[in-house]
């Protein structure tokens, strides 16, 4: 049997509209495919749109999609820079949208990306769209929120703890389809606390087996907490824990639409290889023994010694036959899976009480991420 030099990835996603009852106006690709060097390379992108009159979710879908063009179609010999240019791209492509129809005027959306080529990993965003990484008992967020809030923190001026209660926490400063062009952010933190040039440094980090990289809508993250979300990924196979994790933050409310992209990084081969040898060990040691204990009770053990010590009967005469199995997998691991959507029970968050207000000291996007209209 042979081995594949990289690990499987396996990939799942799912998306909702929550309970608010607007329309989803999230997107997500999720796209495999063979590069040039015949590396196997997987780009998951989520996009969050913003805007009225139903244009965030065409700013999203445009988006997202551009991106995965881009990035398909580029040379991927520098990964950071087909992301740059691909966001790039879609700003461009967003914001000629929007001046070209009076009913998109504004719309734009944020974004995450998450792209592995052979076995390391490569990030870029532009908003408050997540990417964590799970890896053994730690959740990490790779990426940094470019929220009013987030700068507010970066400042010292408002707790980490209590900063999504503020009215200002959804205030984006960047996203795809600004006038001015957006600068993508290509900084991926494993510890949180490292320099701008440290954080750059780490793209292409190499992944293990056992990993999971999760994308992911705001949707998400405002209700449901990083130890939640990374208890319910431990528990869970990979699709049933995107569904518990859209009904949670269902039953708690669910007002923003729900979207999660996931990659798992495990390859099973060397594990089954590994059982089937082990079992096979098994199976002739269990055959030796039940025979021997069989001449023993025929003959006892006595005769059996005496019998058999001048001439022992070679294994090979031994009326035993291995025969092999085929072993019957379920889907492979290459597969995508699209999981159908939930429709939990609402139970209602707990009441908070929000922060009093901070004067913002730069400008901002003119509507939060979660509100339809301006």
């Amino acid at each position: 049997m042979r081995l594949r030099k990289t690990p499987l990835i396996k990939t799942a996603a799912i998306t909702h509209a929550g309970m608010s009852g607007k329309n989803n106006e999230d997107r997500f690709r999720l796209h495999r495919f063979i590069t040039k060097k015949r590396q196997e390379a997987i780009v998951a992108v989520v996009a969050d749109g913003i805007g009225g009159h139903r244009a965030g979710e065409i700013a999203a879908d445009l988006a997202s999609e551009q991106i995965v063009r881009s990035i398909e179609g580029q040379n991927i010999e520098q990964p950071i820079l087909a992301l740059r240019q691909a966001i790039q791209e879609a700003n461009r492509i967003v914001l000629a949208g929007a001046q070209s129809n009076p009913h998109w005027a504004g719309m734009g959306s944020t974004c995450a990306c998450a792209f592995v080529i052979g076995n390391q990993l490569y990030t870029a965003s532009a908003g408050d769209s997540r990417i964590y990484l799970i890896r053994g008992k730690r959740i990490t967020q790779l990426n940094r929120d470019h929220t009013w809030v987030q700068e507010a923190i970066d400042l010292g001026t408002l707790p980490a703890a209590t900063a999504h209660l503020h009215p200002n926490a959804h205030v984006i400063r960047r996203y795809i389809g600004a006038p001015n062009g957006v600068q993508p952010d290509t900084r991926l933190y494993l510890r949180g606390d490292e320099s701008d040039q440290q954080a750059e440094a780490n793209q292409g980090v190499k992944l293990r087996t056992g990993d999971r990289i999760l994308v992911c809508s705001d949707g998400l993250t405002d209700l449901v907490a990083n130890h939640e979300i990374l208890a319910i990924i431990k528990k869970h196979p990979l699709e049933q824990a995107l569904q518990e994790l859209v009904r949670l933050a269902n039953q708690r409310g669910g007002h923003d639409n729900i979207t999660i992209v996931a990659m798992q990084v495990g390859n099973t081969t060397p594990q089954l290889v590994q059982w089937l040898a082990t079992a096979s060990l098994f199976s002739l040691l269990s055959i030796g023994l039940i025979a021997t204990m069989v001449l023993f009770y025929l003959f006892g053990g006595d005769q059996i010694l005496g019998r058999f010590a001048p001439s022992p009967t070679p294994l090979s005469s031994l009326p035993l036959t291995l025969q092999e199995t085929p072993l019957i997998l379920g889907p492979t691991a290459t597969e995508e899976t699209i999981l159908p959507t939930a429709t939990p029970t609402v139970t209602p968050h707990p009441s908070r009480t929000p922060l009093p207000s901070l004067q913002p000291t730069a400008t901002f996007t003119p509507w939060p991420t979660n509100t339809p209209e301006p």
